[in-house]
């Protein structure tokens, strides 16, 4: 029986305020809430004057709103408006909001979070934070706050709003570049608008997702949530294309990589409100998906999803938010209902994706082995690079956990279990070997080709290719069997896929047909070559080692992993297991 443990405790301090808000009551109503009017003024710089009013869901004819969808920025800096007749201290961007919100000639009825739900009162904001899939529903209008207007800002949306599309029937590379190079300020303008703060926060993923009919708003400048994504998404797939990437490349070096790195973040965010992808049946898939967002709570990375899983989910009542929990009750609550639930090991993977540059975090790390630290992300950044085994994603579209991998037949992790007060997670398998020797980490791109060639030699002794002709386990060449681990016996097809994500499949056994002899080249040189081009995007091989056990099994470990570790195969595991003994088990990694 394998015992994996936690290290220390983490706690969360709440910090309350020394002169709170003094708040109403709300209506016995248990679909109350309480509603901001922002009072007019023809005047744009007069004070912020609001009335906080009571209202309820059930009175939907009656209580009709907007919901405000923001950043609440630095909550350090801090500006004084009046809330019927109390000064309430909100956040600068909130007051900035409220001041471009602000009609001239009648009031505005709004829901603000900040205002409406009493962050001092512990159970108030855990009853009021799981209606909020309800109250975003609800609101005639979400309003996308994007922050105050640049000096570029202007242009973005009178694009957006007054310019044509380019005829996607138009299969003309001179017109496509013609367009893109004429509107080149505006595009770039708009480029500027998906680096807003708000494109990173983890609660406007559920604001935006929820709300029936969506407005972005920047200054005073607006804009349908139709003319933005339609504008967004003829960016994603001109990507490609030279006028566009000229358009970049004459703004700099960065500008290109930019578009990169937010576009994926981007990507998911208008692809879950289409509808593209049924991502809320997977909590894990949904929590893993939006990982890279931010929150000052890290508890907020768990109960910012609450909304979007349907109630129906047996896993839903994991993401239920309690403030009186501190950072690791909450995730070892979802962590041990997706094991009880599932009863397979999808959980172990994430829990061990590679944090940005394979940095081994393990000594830092004060949660069980077990337990995704949804923190990560925030802290150290993503391995976008790096490719699971047991799940199957690239770039921005959501992977799926199912996988052509069976490590153990379909054993579920039926004898599963949770020991001091669930600091240790108990689990049945077999015990496969110990890793006798090891390479160094494989960085495909990252690493010069001096570097890769020496890595891809080392690997290539280990194996043995150069003493060794038949690989005893399977009956194979030893070169086909190194191939074979090195690409995790793995093929992608684009022209299969799903959108842009490729269907994977096994390569097919040497007697089924000859062309599997592409994937074993016969010189050192066309070796290299291959692995560049296998990684040029990303490949199983990347951030991994190649290891042989004490019995001649060949393998790809995790970056952290070292000689000594066992290699074990886990009922419920998709893929077998690196883990390392300590006087409890740490688990490593998938191989």
């Amino acid at each position: 029986m394998l015992r994996m443990k936690a290290q220390t405790d983490t706690k969360t301090t709440v910090v309350v305020p020394s002169n709170p808000y003094p708040y109403p009551g709300l209506l016995s109503d248990p679909s109350a809430i309480r509603l901001v009017v922002l009072l007019p003024s023809v005047e744009k710089h007069a004070d912020i004057v609001c009335v906080l009013c009571n209202g309820a869901l059930s009175r939907s004819e009656s209580d009709q709103y907007e919901a405000l969808s923001y950043v609440w920025g630095d909550s350090l800096k801090r500006r004084p408006i009046t809330v019927s007749n109390q000064q309430f201290q909100a956040t600068e961007n909130l007051e900035l909001a409220l001041r471009h919100l602000r009609q001239r000639d009648r009031p505005r009825v709004l829901w603000i979070d900040s205002l409406c739900i009493n962050q001092n009162d512990v159970a108030e904001s855990n009853a009021k934070v799981q209606q909020l899939d309800r109250i975003y529903k609800s609101a005639q209008k979400v309003v996308v706050w994007l922050g105050p207007e640049s000096d570029t800002s202007g242009d973005a949306f009178d694009f957006l709003r007054d310019q044509p599309r380019p005829d996607p029937a138009n299969t003309d590379d001179r017109y496509h570049e013609l367009y893109w190079t004429t509107f080149a300020s505006s595009l770039l303008a708009f480029h500027r608008l998906l680096q807003r703060a708000w494109f990173t926060r983890v609660w406007c993923i559920q604001e935006f997702i929820l709300g029936q009919r969506v407005v972005f708003q920047c200054g005073q400048h607006r804009v349908s949530l139709e003319d933005f994504e339609s504008m967004f998404y003829l960016m994603v797939d001109a990507d490609t294309s030279r006028g566009f990437i000229e358009t970049f490349r004459g703004q700099g070096p960065r500008m290109r990589e930019e578009f990169a790195e937010y576009s994926p973040r981007a990507t998911r965010l208008f692809n879950c409100k289409r509808g593209l992808f049924r991502v809320v049946e997977s909590v894990l898939g949904l929590l893993s998906e939006f990982r890279e967002w931010a929150s000052s709570d890290p508890r907020d990375l768990i109960f910012a999803f609450y909304g979007l899983v349907s109630a129906q989910n047996p896993l839903r009542d994991a993401l239920q938010p309690d403030y009186s929990l501190n950072v690791a009750k909450v995730y070892i609550r979802v962590a041990v209902q997706c094991l009880q639930e599932h009863r397979d090991l999808d959980l172990l993977p994430i829990t061990t994706q590679p944090v940005h540059g394979f940095v081994d975090i393990s000594r830092v790390r004060y949660l069980p082995c077990w337990v995704p630290d949804w923190r990560d992300a925030q802290r150290f950044g993503v391995e976008v690079h790096y490719r699971s085994i047991a799940f199957h994603g690239l770039g921005t579209h959501i992977f799926t956990f199912d996988t052509m991998y069976n490590a153990v037949l379909g054993l579920k992790a039926d004898t599963l279990g949770f020991q001091d007060d669930n600091q240790i997670l108990c689990l049945d398998g077999i015990n496969v070997d110990a890793i006798d020797d090891i390479g160094d980490i494989y960085m495909g791109h990252n690493q010069t080709k001096t570097s890769a060639a020496d890595v891809l030699l080392q690997w290539k002794d280990i194996a043995g290719l150069s003493t060794e002709h038949c690989y005893k386990y399977t009956g194979e060449p030893v070169r086909e069997a190194f191939w074979r681990t090195v690409l995790l016996d793995e093929q992608l097809d684009m022209r299969m896929g799903v959108g842009k994500l490729p269907f994977r499949y096994r390569i097919p056994p040497k007697d089924a047909k000859l062309d599997w002899l592409q994937y074993f080249p016969p010189t050192a040189q066309d070796d290299l070559e291959f692995m560049m081009k296998a990684t040029a995007i990303s490949g199983p091989m990347i951030g991994r080692r190649f290891f042989k056990t004490t019995r001649g099994l060949f393998g790809l470990a995790p970056a952290s992993a070292q000689k000594g570790d066992r290699v074990v195969v886990l009922f419920g595991g998709k893929a077998p297991f690196v883990i390392r003994d300590f006087r409890w088990y740490q688990v490593i990694g998938e191989w």
